[in-house]
């Protein structure tokens, strides 16, 4: 409580104790039930959410990712594609639906799994409206996805997506080593 109140006088910042919790990470149980009991905390467990991001999950496992699936699904349940242009699905596709989890394939790779399964309901409801519906695909997810100078129509694919954004953290990664190399930088 010490250590968090100095860390309150030095910084400006106000700690909000009735907010606060304590996760016990590599430490026995009954240190932190007292601990949180002596501190007045909640004692919470591995996985919490922290800025809607699951941490503490394993973001291999689909299940870290139903938010997301569950997000485009009510998407897709809540529009009328039948009343739709093909132009009109399209921009929902491409600005609303496939931006829907950017926050998530920054920060965590996605599983091949999801991918797939995201990328089913996006193709369906490009060509029936609905999102499941049977019918005859007229271009497949392939072509799709490519760039419009290479005969596609610019959605891109998930899994590149995904591969680019987090390359960036390597780029930042790489960057910042660079940084320290450089002489006279202080």
């Amino acid at each position: 409580m010490c250590i968090l109140l100095c860390f309150k006088l030095i910084s400006g910042l106000k700690v909000h104790f009735s907010k606060s919790s304590i996760f016990g990470v590599g430490i026995e149980d009954h240190v932190c039930d007292y601990t949180a009991q002596i501190l007045q905390y909640k004692q919470e467990d591995l996985p919490f959410k922290y800025l809607g991001l699951p941490i503490g999950a394993n973001s291999c496992r689909s299940l870290m990712w139903n938010p997301i699936i569950h997000n485009i699904s009510s998407r897709l349940a809540s529009w009328k594609g039948k009343l739709l242009s093909i132009g009109g699905i399209l921009c929902l596709i491409k600005y609303v639906l496939s931006n829907l989890p950017i926050y998530f394939l920054s920060l965590f790779p996605m599983p091949a799994v999801v991918t797939t399964w995201i990328e089913k309901k996006f193709i369906s409801f490009l060509w029936s409206g609905k999102e499941e519906g049977k019918k005859l695909y007229n271009v497949n997810w392939s072509t799709i996805s490519l760039p419009k100078s290479a005969g596609g129509i610019g959605i891109w694919s998930l899994r590149n997506k995904n591969k680019a954004l987090l390359f960036k953290w390597l780029y930042i990664e790489v960057w910042l080593e660079g940084v320290e190399y450089v002489e006279g930088c202080d």
